[in-house]
């Protein structure tokens, strides 16, 4: 077990269409809450896509997945990189749910 410096974490939006057909696709944004983990520690991420929106702007299909760096402890220097898988938005249920996996293919 190690800990992770320098985290960086990453909401790619996939595709994300409002109500009002506003398309948000293949784009990014940091989420800066942590940058350190100490091993067998966990945190939450708030994916910041509100941002991109207008007010009251209803979302209708969203596909998002994370992409995290940071410093590797095995090698000097180096940079690891990944990726999770992604999450859909159920928006037939209320509240609204993320789905693990793209369930709009």
């Amino acid at each position: 077990m190690f800990p992770i410096d320098n985290l960086q974490v990453y909401c790619v939006f996939d595709r994300v269409i409002t109500k009002e057909k506003n398309l948000i696709k293949n784009s990014t944004a940091t989420v800066d809450e942590l940058n350190h983990m100490e091993p067998k520690s966990t945190g939450w991420y708030v994916c910041p896509f509100r941002a991109y929106l207008r007010p009251n702007e209803q979302i209708v299909v969203a596909v998002i997945h994370f992409a995290f760096a940071y410093d590797s402890p095995l090698s000097f220097g180096s940079r690891t990189l990944s990726a999770s898988e992604e999450y859909t938005l159920d928006t037939a249920s209320v509240p609204a749910t993320w789905l693990t996996g793209n369930h709009l293919k």
